[in-house]
């Protein structure tokens, strides 16, 4: 038994390493600008967004990026509220804003991909970038994006973070982080392991090889799915910079219930990994199963040197993104991420098998 806990902690530790190196792979600043600037689409699709959708135009609006070669398209997905009203109202007054909605179905896609879809069937940019009504951009978000594309680059994602305000706020914004530095760490591996439609881009052309939404596999995490099929498909890299200018800041679930639903709406999109993918999840899974009952089997001694180095290895790992993305704070809430984080990792193959079809704005998916 000893000899299989230190194999899997061997795993933990050379997983977790790989990915280090490629975060720091990924701190690679952009190549200088030339002065010439592609044109850009920045698509927001909205379901019953009226609490967040005016902050996040607003934002967009204040990008430094050149108004003449921008537009932002707000998509109205079927909303109930005034999510359409705060939309035609910016729309209106802002000749870069334009003003959507969901009046047909492409496909057999479904609500928020099919919205996309339309989106960006409707758009004019050269390159594509996608984030959602509860998002706040950085002024600098639009053009330092830009800057990663050279000749090769299709597809480049970024951090999204929540502010450090209390517990809540804290627990979760620690989790994406996590999560967040997974997925840079196996792009600059080359091992694409996630990535999120809040903080996206790509070209029209990788996008349009691979044909749209429309002709890729449905999935309920759209934004990994085309991630995973330009790379596997087209020839075209993809970038994941660990970068203050381009991250995003967003906010937390409001409770537990919606919570629990973001989680099981990421694990079943999971499945759709590639092999690098379902191995860190295997690994992270088993780990998890020894820290909550290794007390249990193991030697008092043993338990503890297992339980501390892992405590050290995420420490470590999660160190660049930290102090890079001034979200250093989140090391106060280090032992209740990592209960967290271990329960929610040993329930996940749980959920997945009893926790019923996966509900997200309402919508079953």
């Amino acid at each position: 038994m000893d000899n299989a806990i230190l194999i899997l902690f061997g795993f933990y530790l050379l997983e977790h390493l790989a990915l280090y190196i490629g975060m720091i792979i990924n701190l690679k600043k952009p190549g200088a600008s030339n002065g010439e600037f592609p044109t850009v689409s920045v698509i927001v699709a909205g379901m019953n967004e009226e609490e967040n959708i005016g902050a996040c135009i607003e934002s967009l609006l204040k990008t430094d990026y050149p108004s003449e070669k921008l537009e932002i398209i707000v998509m109205n997905d079927r909303s109930t509220d005034r999510t359409k009203e705060i939309m035609l109202s910016y729309a209106q007054n802002n000749p870069v804003v334009k003003y959507l909605e969901t009046d047909e179905t492409i496909g057999k896609l479904k609500g928020k991909t099919n919205a996309l879809a339309i989106a960006i069937k409707k758009s004019k940019g050269e390159i594509i970038f996608t984030t959602d009504a509860d998002i706040i951009v950085k002024p600098s978000w639009i053009k330092e994006m830009v800057r990663y594309y050279d000749s090769g680059t299709g597809v480049v994602n970024s951090f999204t973070t929540m502010e450090l305000k209390n517990t809540w706020w804290s627990l979760q914004s620690f989790d994406w982080i996590y999560l967040l530095a997974l997925a840079s760490g196996g792009n600059g591996i080359k091992a694409e392991l996630s990535c999120l439609g809040n903080n996206m881009s790509y070209r029209r052309k990788a996008y349009d090889e691979v044909g749209g939404y429309e002709n890729i596999r449905f999935s309920v995490t759209e934004d990994f799915m085309l991630l995973h099929t330009i790379r596997r498909k087209t020839k075209w890299k993809a970038k994941f910079p660990v970068n203050p200018d381009v991250k995003n800041d967003t906010y937390p679930c409001k409770d537990f219930k919606e919570l629990f639903r973001q989680k099981k709406r990421w694990m079943r999109g999971g499945l759709d990994s590639s092999l690098p993918g379902i191995i860190v999840g295997i690994i992270e899974w088993a780990t998890s199963i020894v820290l909550l009952f290794g007390w249990i089997f193991l030697d008092t001694r043993f338990y503890a040197f297992f339980a501390v180095s892992k405590i050290i290895i995420d420490m470590i790992f999660i160190s660049i993104p930290a102090f890079k993305l001034k979200m250093a704070k989140v090391y106060l809430y280090f032992p209740l991420f990592e209960l967290y984080f271990t329960v929610y990792s040993f329930l996940t193959p749980f959920i997945l098998l009893f926790g019923g079809k996966v509900i997200w704005k309402e919508q079953k998916l």
